[in-house]
């Protein structure tokens, strides 16, 4: 799966899902809507990266893109912050500002 290209191709939809957040969000918050709103996808995009690392692979993946399409989404990096992955695991990500 490419998921570039998925993302690409949802990339109105996912300014529609950035202008339902608070004003800050981070990676997390973000992703966790994502999942939800692309669930079935979401799950092929894992299956593809099937690793011990797949979900940080499939992540990190996602943050680029929002990342590189930032001026796109209206939303810029503020600082990386402490928060706990769904593993319940702390990661060091990125807070946005929309």
């Amino acid at each position: 799966m490419d998921i570039n290209k998925f993302l690409t191709n949802k990339l109105n939809s996912i300014k529609h899902i950035i202008s339902g957040m608070n004003q800050v969000f981070n990676s997390h918050d973000f992703l966790q809507k994502f999942s939800k709103k692309f669930e079935s996808d979401y799950i092929e995009m894992l299956h593809y990266y099937r690793s011990s690392n797949a979900f940080r692979t499939v992540h990190s993946i996602i943050a680029k893109f929002l990342s590189e399409n930032a001026n796109y989404l209206s939303i810029s990096k503020t600082k990386k912050i402490k928060s706990k992955n769904i593993f319940g695991e702390f990661d060091e990500i990125q807070e946005w500002k929309k």
